[in-house]
């Protein structure tokens, strides 16, 4: 079969005159395609006639991932660890009760696609080879791959200059025993290690992430985790189809949802798009770590506080005795005003201010124009986090209890001084935004409304371990750490149920039905988190794993409203011995407003929630089911009328079955719009620029050599399945494009274009750079060609621009189902 793919494809391209090399080919009972480079883009055209060749994609080049905001721990002592549980995960998940039981992964194999691993660390073994905890896998790429150059793969998938892969391979299957109190999920299990990243800014393109997927299949690894991608929006890349592949075989495949939480809906990762493939979204851990100062003349722990600098410490010398400038700890707006002249020099203070009344800036120059060069703001309510302090003190914020604690020692004359050491000088505390969603997590869904994210699991402030070299711990952040927490929650699945493929089929649905869903705030009557960002909520292995009832399906995707299906039926199992009664009631989930009021653009994280469900109706609300039986509900769920279709509501929400002992959901998700109608590309982005990359000023004319050509600059506000720029004449407006769809010539080939510069396919949207998302995604840019897709060169004349969108769920046939946007007219002259 690999013969007949190269011979079939190169047959046809050497026929053609095609200038081309076959860089690989795979032939597997899972993926059948090749790896093609063109030496002209437009024989691109050729690749998507010849027969058989089902799907052409240009290749994607995923970033490397780095472990994001961490810190190394001086030692098992270092008051930066989390204290108490130091696992305090593993309570977020069921895992220590699983683990009560027994369940450590024994017996099962789990490929880890990332950065390499550094077998060398204690808690990994320190050995790699069959028999090991490290048993295989494979450096792909070598040290000095940056994703542009060769490869030089080998068999030692060793990791010693990123740490990334190595946290990940921690946090499934650290041993337990060492003096941090730390352990992985499944310490038991067994790590096939595939190394698809260099050193340094590396990068990997698609076909080394495919080679690493079929890789681990052929070794039978039942689950792989990739802490990887990149926005895509659509499940179709081919990163996505392998993994989709594997899971529909029954292997676990898990990978980060990504962290773009800031761009806001509809900007969902590949190759965690894929169909049956666990996305992971990240919530934040329950502890949470800061920055501490000491007390010294009391007995107290280190006192955690914020500042502008992070995690970095405050560089403050010595000690600092406490004056707090009011001995009332209710006082609003306190040094608001200048403060009394009855007020001691304060060079030599530690001063104590309540938050609040005013800008933490004036209160600073009021307290400095008394010599104060240190400030401890403490908080009055509001967010636990670094204000806009200015350089004209030292200042921290500390919590409310705690400046309350110090004041009352001010008042009691207790002699107390604080001190901010460099090292050894963070601390866990019970972190405020403990079990919401990381607001770094992206936002789904799939522009084709599939459910995505899957799940969640805790990817804030994640202990885990590094290479040894680059100190052996580190607390990161990131889906990148959320993600792993599943691949060995499916790993305890599996060593209680069986190690199957029916189980292994059965693993999303598991841990999506027994999840625990999510609130959008800690605040009371608060609405649940739209299931776009939370996905079916946070992960309970324990239940996955021990309750006696099942339902199904997991996810009831109902579409757009041009494409709604409202009537669904759920099956509620019990596998127990004994008679179940469930109540079923509909949970709804706050309704995200994905675009902006009044644009066309998406709303940025926080994404809004209006509170306005569906409307759902349950057939039976109460049902009765026997040991070792079933029961089929019926349920209806509609669109409410009261929403704004311009804003792209997204609903969703969850069908709840609870019996006495055990609370089940199937989780929902639908669009209470058309998505037909959700505009593409945004009008006011529309630019055409000269060779300057200036405004195009109708005089400039263009020889289409050595960077002279005129550039079209766009914004897409959604994703879109075709995407194709084409020339036209100059005489060509959309009046004209218009008068063809209105007289019945409603085809896309009926358009008169000279020829096409760009014909692209699954195109993901852009960032709003307004919002301060900038960046590569910021917007779209083509500079005209000086030849055509099939390689006919653009003779002079006066041209146009004419970019053509695919709408969401349009007909590539209908010209009416494309936007339609043309440039400025243009000449191009001879270079000779």
């Amino acid at each position: 079969m690999l013969r007949k793919v190269s011979s079939h494809v190169s047959q046809h391209l050497h026929r053609r005159g095609v200038d081309f090399q076959l860089h690989k080919e795979w032939n597997s009972d899972i993926f059948t395609g090749a790896v093609i480079e063109l030496a002209q883009l437009q024989d691109v055209a050729h690749l998507h006639t010849i027969p058989q060749v089902r799907s052409v994609r240009r290749v994607t080049v995923y970033d490397g991932p780095k472990v994001v905001h961490g810190f190394v721990p001086d030692g098992p002592s270092d008051p930066k660890l989390p204290g108490g549980d130091r696992q305090s995960t593993h309570v977020m998940l069921g895992v220590d009760k699983a683990r009560e039981r027994g369940l450590t992964g024994k017996g099962i194999r789990i490929g880890v696609i990332d950065t390499g691993v550094d077998y060398t660390h204690p808690l990994l073994g320190g050995k790699f080879g069959p028999g090991h905890k490290i048993a295989g896998g494979r450096d792909l790429v070598g040290d000095s791959f940056t994703g542009q150059n060769a490869r030089e793969p080998d068999d030692n998938p060793i990791d010693q200059c990123n740490g990334h892969g190595t946290h990940v391979a921690g946090v499934i299957a650290a041993n337990p025993g060492d003096a941090f109190g730390f352990s992985g999920i499944a310490p038991d299990s067994t790590i096939f290690a595939y190394r698809i990243f260099g050193c340094g800014n590396s990068s990997a393109p698609d076909d080394v992430i495919i080679d690493a997927l079929l890789a681990a299949h052929k070794d039978d690894c039942q689950v792989i985790t990739l802490s990887l991608g990149s926005p895509d929006g659509w499940s179709s890349s081919a990163t996505s189809v392998v993994a989709s592949r594997l899971a529909a075989e029954g292997r676990v495949v898990t990978i980060a949802a990504g962290n773009r939480g800031a761009a806001g809906a509809f900007y969902s990762f590949a190759p965690a798009n894929g169909e049956g493939v666990i996305s992971v979204a990240s919530v934040d851990n329950s502890e949470a770590l800061y920055r501490a100062f000491m007390l010294q003349g009391v007995q107290h722990d280190p006192m955690a506080y914020v500042f502008s600098g992070g995690l970095l410490p405050v560089h403050v010398n010595g000690s600092f005795p406490l004056y707090a400038v009011s001995n009332d700890t209710s006082v609003e707006g306190d040094a608001c005003s200048p403060l009394p002249e009855s007020t001691p020099d304060l060079s030599g203070y530690a001063t104590i201010v309540r938050r609040g009344g005013c800008s933490y800036a004036q209160k600073q120059r009021n307290v400095a124009a008394r010599g104060g060069k240190v400030v401890i703001f403490y908080n009055n309510g509001g967010v636990f986090a670094s204000g806009n302090f200015v350089n004209a003190t030292t200042a921290v914020l500390v919590q409310d209890a705690d400046g309350a604690y110090l004041v009352d020692q001010f008042v009691k004359g207790v002699s107390v001084s604080v001190r901010f050491p460099d090292t050894d000088s963070l601390t866990a505390v019970h972190s405020e935004t403990g079990g919401l969603l990381s607001e770094f997590t992206t936002f789904g869904p799939t522009n084709d409304m599939h459910f995505k994210p899957s799940i969640a699991a805790p990817g804030k402030n994640i202990l885990s371990i590094m290479p040894v070299n680059l100190g052996g711990y580190l607390v990161g952040r990131g889906t990148s750490m959320a993600c792993p927490h599943v691949p060995a929650a499916a790993a305890l699945i599996l060593q209680a149920k069986g190690a199957t493929a029916s189980v292994g089929k059965s693993i999303r649905s598991l841990l999506q039905t027994t999840a625990a869903v999510v609130h959008s705030s800690k605040t009371d009557e608060t609405l649940l988190q739209t299931v776009a960002q939370q996905g079916a909520g946070l992960l309970n292995v324990y239940n996955a794993i021990f309750y006696e009832t099942t339902v199904s399906p997991s996810e009831i995707l109902l579409n757009d409203t041009a494409n709604w299906r409202s009537e669904h039926a759920i099956t509620i199992t019990n596998a127990g011995v004994a008679e179940k009664t469930y109540r079923l009631t509909h949970v709804p989930a706050g309704t995200a407003l994905a675009l902006k009021e009044g644009r066309i653009l998406p709303e940025v994280y926080p994404v809004p929630l209006i509170d306005a469900p569906a409307v759902v109706h349950i057939d039976k609300e109460t049902v009765v089911v026997g040991p070792g039986r079933s029961v089929e509900v019926k349920i209806t769920i509609r669109p409410p009328d009261s929403l704004d279709p311009r804003r792209l509501p997204i609903l969703s929400g969850f069908i709840q079955v609870a019996s006495a002992d055990e609370m089940l959901h199937v989780s929902y998700l639908g669009l209470g719009a058309s998505l037909r109608d959700a505009q593409i590309i945004d009008p006011t982005s529309l630019q055409l620029l000269d060779a300057a990359k200036k405004e195009h000023d109708g005089s400039e004319v263009y020889t289409l050599r050595d960077g002279d050509a005129p550039t079209v600059k766009f914004k897409l506000a959604m994703g879109t399945q075709s995407l194709r720029v084409d020339l036209v004449a100059s005489s060509v407006d959309v009046w004209h494009i218009q008068q063809i769809v209105l007289h019945g010539k409603d085809t896309f080939a009926a358009v008169p274009t000279v020829g096409p510069i760009v014909d692209a396919t699954f195109v993901s949207r852009n960032w709003d750079e307004t919002e301060g998302l900038h960046g590569a995604r910021s917007s779209e840019t083509l500079t005209l060609p000086s030849h055509f897709l099939d390689g006919t060169p653009i003779q002079p004349g006066e041209y146009r621009m004419l970019l053509r969108a695919l709408k969401i769920t349009g007909d590539p046939a209908k010209e009416e189902d494309r936007e339609i946007y043309i440039t400025p007219s243009f000449q191009v002259v001879s270079s000779k």
